[in-house]
């Protein structure tokens, strides 16, 4: 339970991209694959980020739909030692999403002895807190359920892009 719980929340898929290009094509190719952050690029479905060399991150969006469970690519550019050029990082949610969910389950976990202590102590509709608590996990755990569900093809779609972008050729580390 504890793990499918902090897997829901904190998951992310590990991916390694080897580029047949050299570094400075390899991020020229992966920006024209792109729209860069704008407020026009929200118009139009498609993959919108930055890339640097130190840098990419890239985000699938559809326009009159916020969701912001929805994946994104978080990495970099690294030149190995045998000259190839690989493009390494993870999909994931935001880091804001994140920290915004601990808080929630933080808080919940920090009032469910207050809402036993309620239970016990019988006062007049204490059986609220004792439904609320738990309701209030379970509506967490929804949420953030339905919101990757609701973009679970956003990974794939992002993949594609970039995978075009460098003519890449995928290593044991998977591509969803």
């Amino acid at each position: 339970m504890i793990n499918w719980f902090v897997k829901l929340v904190y998951d992310s898929q590990p991916v390694e991209l080897v580029s047949d290009y050299s570094l400075d094509e390899s991020v020229d190719r992966l920006w024209r694959a792109i729209k860069p952050w704008s407020p026009v690029a929200f118009l139009a479905s498609g993959p919108v980020g930055e890339v640097t060399a130190g840098n990419v991150r890239i985000e699938w969006v559809t326009p009159m739909f916020g969701n912001p469970f929805k994946p994104m690519f978080l990495g970099k550019f690294v030149e190995r030692s045998s000259g190839k050029v690989t493009l390494v990082g993870r999909f994931t949610i935001s880091k804001v999403v994140k920290a915004f969910m601990t808080f929630w389950f933080g808080a919940l976990a920090l009032c469910s002895p207050i809402s036993l202590f309620a239970m016990v102590s019988g006062g007049p509709q204490a059986w609220i807190r004792v439904v609320a608590v738990p309701g209030m996990f379970l509506a967490g755990c929804v949420l953030v359920y339905c919101g990757k569900r609701w973009s679970r093809r956003d990974s794939e779609r992002l993949s594609d892009v970039i995978t075009q972008s460098l003519t890449c050729r995928s290593s044991a580390v998977g591509i969803p």
